[in-house]
């Protein structure tokens, strides 16, 4: 079990529906939980570096504690963390008890506020990540030469007894389909009691289908928990296993982040230098979509004449062009599948030329990375 040291000197003991809980005995989450401990170190050195009352600790805590807040407190306490690492005074809730942002930074000749927002997930992908975990666990004690994938509804949750039972049922598949030495075969599981499978084949209906043929096509589409065998050459010590599930999923990811920011806005100051740091890294989504959410959406103009080359341009939709309070969005993203976890931190200028007390590239610099197509639209000076 990956160490915890951190975590429970800053949490304290773990509420039993907390998600670093659940992902404790799973070792597909070992990473993400070495990741949090190592924020909660970070963290704790920094509420000792700026004197953080012992109020501001524990409304910071409860945060952390409660199930549904967890995961946007992460994303807190490690822009807080980072912070800390900047030649910055940080300042927690600097408006409590009035709503406003959560820093305030400041150094010689700069202050800034800072409101920090994260991108899910949300309860259902949460649900599905642990999921996911656990029964990469419970496959991996059935060591194969099959690639097995799984498709599972929401409603199957980790460690309790409708997946349980599945599971169980997949193993007994798993050795029916190993020893008749199957190349490869799909199970559609309703319940303990109730499941098909096909060998060296899935059901296809053909065109001429009977009663019978179409009644189980029906059934087969109303499946919640499928999975497929595939043979490989060669055994291996554990499964490859592949899940995925049918859960939420975001089409228009660009919008996703701009409602998600024009959300802060009123949290932030008029006429003050502000800043949003927006986590991103539980959203499947990439630069180029944060990009559209920031500064428009890209489209492409057709030549009017011959001989005129098609022009790329952007729409003035962006989140930048909606607001004049917010002279940079830093986004975040972490990476936990090495062994040593990485916190990637990138910083988008606005490019709205009538926002109030836009940055330099000195004091942009201070916040992370500026991509290099981007230092224009700092101003001169401080």
């Amino acid at each position: 079990m990956t160490p915890i040291e951190n975590i429970l000197r800053l949490f304290g003991e773990l509420p039993k529906e907390h998600p670093l809980r659940r992902m404790l005995p799973l070792d597909q989450c070992a990473a993400f939980v070495a990741y949090v401990d190592s924020i909660s170190e970070q963290c704790l050195a920094a509420l000792e570096r700026y004197r953080v009352t012992a109020e501001g600790r524990r409304r910071l805590i409860d945060k952390l504690r409660n199930p549904p807040q967890f995961y946007s407190a992460l994303s807190e306490i490690e822009v807080f963390a980072f912070l800390s690492t900047k030649e910055l005074e940080v300042i927690l809730e600097p408006l409590f008890p009035e709503q406003g942002a959560d820093f305030q930074v400041d150094r010689e000749g700069f202050s800034a506020f800072v409101e920090v927002c994260s991108l899910g997930p949300d309860e259902t992908e949460v649900q599905e990540n642990l999921a996911s975990a656990y029964v990469i666990q419970r496959m991996r004690k059935s060591p194969s030469r099959y690639f097995i994938s799984f498709q599972i509804d929401a409603g199957y949750r980790a460690y309790q007894k409708p997946l349980k039972d599945a599971i169980r049922t997949v193993q007994r598949v798993l050795n029916r389909v190993a020893n008749a030495q199957l190349e490869s075969a799909a199970l559609y599981y309703f319940d303990p009691n109730d499941h098909v499978l096909f060998e060296n084949s899935d059901f296809n209906l053909p065109v001429d289908a009977n009663l019978e043929q179409l009644a189980l096509h029906g059934k087969l589409a109303r499946c919640g928990f499928e999975v497929h065998f595939s043979a490989l050459e060669v055994e291996i010590p554990s499964n490859y296993v592949g899940v995925s599930s049918g859960g939420v999923r975001y089409l228009n990811l660009s919008d996703r982040l701009r409602r998600t920011l024009v959300h802060k806005i009123p949290q932030l100051r008029p006429q003050e230098k502000n800043i949003v740091f927006l986590d991103w890294s539980n959203c499947a989504t990439s630069e180029h979509d944060l990009m559209e959410a920031l500064y428009g959406t890209t489209y492409f103009a057709a030549p009017l004449r011959d001989g005129q080359k098609m022009t790329r341009d952007r729409r003035n939709d962006g989140f930048f062009a909606s607001t004049t309070r917010v002279q940079a969005v830093v986004g975040l993203t972490r990476t936990v599948d090495g062994p040593v976890p990485r916190l990637r931190v990138m910083v988008f200028p606005t490019n709205n030329q009538n926002a109030v007390q836009r940055m330099s590239l000195e004091n942009l610099s201070l916040l992370g990375d500026v991509p290099d197509d981007l230092r224009e639209l700092a101003v001169a000076g401080h």
